[in-house]
């Protein structure tokens, strides 16, 4: 009874390490988001020190599409220099990309997607899917190095899109952005 007790607790003892670090992971990850956000906040004000952005809008007028409605894509780059300046400096062309949004409208659908970016790696997703009247569907997903992603699930629990397919859509995005700057 005494060595199931010693190591019940000794497992405890590790979950609970293992949730603080994931906390501090968070944390370090919101801390990260926040100063983006500030980054973009100063951009958005023409100021210095803000990051630089750009725009790719599909069907900018919000023309009916056939099967779907009126619909309008638009994905917001939000990045700290041209990507051969960091080749330049020996980086990778991608670590200058700092934060990606996508809003899409199809009739009475709206869809929002977040993906975060340090150093050329993604950070944290979050994603809103609005139907007509009906509540967001909302998750939000942190992610470390070497360690499973958090999943925080959102008002109304959306489905969660399996991870492989985050990293997909986010590397998707990156190829996009480094490609607006090709010649």
């Amino acid at each position: 009874m005494k060595k199931t007790a010693i190591l019940f607790l000794v497992w405890l003892a590790c979950q609970s390490s293992v949730v603080a670090a994931e906390d501090a992971g968070v944390q370090e990850i919101k801390k990260l988001y926040a100063q983006t956000a500030a980054a973009i906040a100063l951009a958005q004000k023409s100021e210095v020190g803000g990051l630089y952005c750009s725009e790719l809008i599909v069907n900018s007028r919000g023309g009916s599409w056939r099967a779907v409605g009126n619909y309008v894509k638009k994905a917001v780059f939000w990045y700290s220099d041209q990507p051969e300046f960091a080749e330049m400096a020996e980086q990778k062309a991608e670590t200058v990309l700092a934060k990606v949004e996508v809003s899409e409208t199809s009739a009475a659908r709206f869809r929002y997607s977040e993906f975060l970016y340090a150093g050329g790696r993604l950070r944290f997703f979050f994603r809103s899917d609005k139907n007509g009247d009906e509540p967001a569907l909302e998750e939000r997903v942190y992610f470390w190095d070497n360690r499973l992603p958090l999943r925080l699930p959102g008002p109304g629990n959306a489905a969660a899109l399996p991870v492989e397919a985050i990293f997909k859509e986010a590397q998707y995005w990156q190829r996009l952005f480094l490609l607006s700057f090709a010649e």
